[in-house]
């Protein structure tokens, strides 16, 4: 059971939709340094585990709801006798997290945290470009099917778009198909992965998004395939444009990728599967207990702690950590809903082993439309355009297989969602 969340306040911001609030600082001990290049975290039991980057091996594990910190065996320095930097990022499955060292070496590590130990593993391939692990690496555990079946970690391997997975059973790297090359092939510092995981209706997705460019795109782990998804926009609230760098993590919780631009902004981004749009959300607190007018950059990261909540790392050479609460989806431990204020798609029948589905909607009017039916990872994969929407509207969806299908329906000045079930 999740103890109660009791938080000193140091600094905090609401706004509509949700608000921060900063909580206990990283310890500077033992190396004085602050979290910056190559620092990370992750979240497993309702505990985070925090690593400093910034070429040192300070390792901690924070408990929100103690809001107390503990300092544990310091990463070492391995074979390669480097501290982790640029290109560190880790993940976790259960009790064990997964660790690139990055720092321009392939070191790839195991922290076990029932017996509190580091292991180092086999090294991360070099690959056709023939070079260690740098910025724009992130990983994610992502265990197929359900059961004994196996699990696996997957790498997007920064610099250029290798892509890989490791199976830690048999303590072996396996090359996949490589990231999508996009404009440039190359996925630099502040690049990022999120997985999905929803084993009643076989979703196995990776979302990635490559910086500076904001081309975003899934990945089937099933069928080891990629598809096209639209990135992160450029300009936020602020009406200034700016990319996605070092700094900018996502993680997929609630329906949503959550993200931070980073690139030394403190934007914050919600990506609707339902809606497939971008809205951005509270900006991360400028002002900390740091006393610096500090944006997220380099070492930044992003968990979520269920029902809402998330920590972010600012990183950028401070010790910050902060906890947002989401107050519009809160209690949201599931596939996403239509906001109650927009009104919805009826479409019947919801669950049909046919082909053809009636739409009706209070939110239909005479005029035309756009249906776009997208499928469980968000990509399009059917569209009708409509001369005259009236108040319901026959839909001829032969050529789909069985699945979960989102159904938007775009009348110009709305957009009306709804879902349909194929057997």
């Amino acid at each position: 059971m999740r103890l109660a969340v009791l938080f000193t306040l140091l600094a905090g911001t609401t706004l509509a939709g949700g608000y921060w609030t900063e909580v206990a600082q990283v310890p500077e001990a033992p190396s004085g340094k602050a979290v910056k290049t190559g620092g990370w975290m992750v979240e497993s039991d309702d505990i985070l585990y925090i690593a400093k980057g910034n070429k040192t091996g300070d390792f901690y594990s924070y408990n929100p709801g103690l809001n107390v910190w503990t300092m544990l065996p310091p990463w070492p320095s391995g074979t390669d006798m480097k501290a982790p930097g640029k290109g560190a990022t880790a993940c976790v499955d259960g009790n064990r997290i997964y660790a690139t060292k990055g720092n321009n070496t392939r070191g790839f590590w195991l922290y076990d945290i029932s017996l509190n130990t580091w292991t180092q593993l086999p090294d991360v391939p070099l690959g056709p470009s023939g070079k260690a692990v740098k910025g724009g690496t992130d990983m994610v555990y992502l265990k197929l099917g359900t059961g004994q079946d196996t699990g696996y970690v997957y790498l997007l391997k920064g610099y250029k778009n290798e892509f890989y997975r490791y199976n830690p059973q048999t303590m072996v790297w396996q090359t996949l198909v490589d990231a999508p090359a996009g404009y440039k092939s190359r996925w630099g510092q502040g690049s990022w992965l999120a997985a999905r995981r929803r084993t009643n209706q076989n979703i196995y997705y990776i979302y990635a998004h490559k910086a500076k460019y904001h081309e975003m795109y899934v990945y089937d782990a099933l069928t080891q395939t990629w598809g096209l998804l639209t990135g992160m926009p450029f300009a936020g609230s602020s009406g200034t444009s700016k990319k996605a760098k070092d700094g900018s993590r996502a993680v997929f919780s609630d329906g949503a990728v959550w993200a931070l631009k980073g690139g030394n902004t403190c934007e914050f981004w919600r990506y609707d599967l339902l809606l497939a749009t971008w809205a951005e959300r509270e900006p991360v607190p400028l002002l900390g207990s740091s006393g610096r007018q500090k944006r997220v950059k380099s070492g930044g990261d992003i968990v979520s702690y269920g029902d809402g909540i998330y920590y972010v790392l600012k990183g950028n050479g401070t010790r910050e950590l902060w906890r947002y609460t989401d107050t519009l989806t809160l209690d949201r431990d599931h596939e996403p809903t239509p906001p109650t204020t927009r009104p919805g798609l009826n479409i019947s029948p919801g669950l049909t082993a046919g082909r053809r589905v009636v739409i009706h909607s209070p939110g239909l009017r005479p005029g035309p439309a756009l249906v776009t039916i997208r499928d469980a990872s968000g990509r399009s994969v059917l569209t009708r355009r409509l001369a005259d929407a009236g108040n319901r509207v026959n839909l001829d969806l032969t050529g789909l297989s069985a699945g979960v299908y989102l159904v938007e329906l775009n009348l110009g000045d709305a957009k009306l969602p709804g879902k349909v079930v194929l057997k």
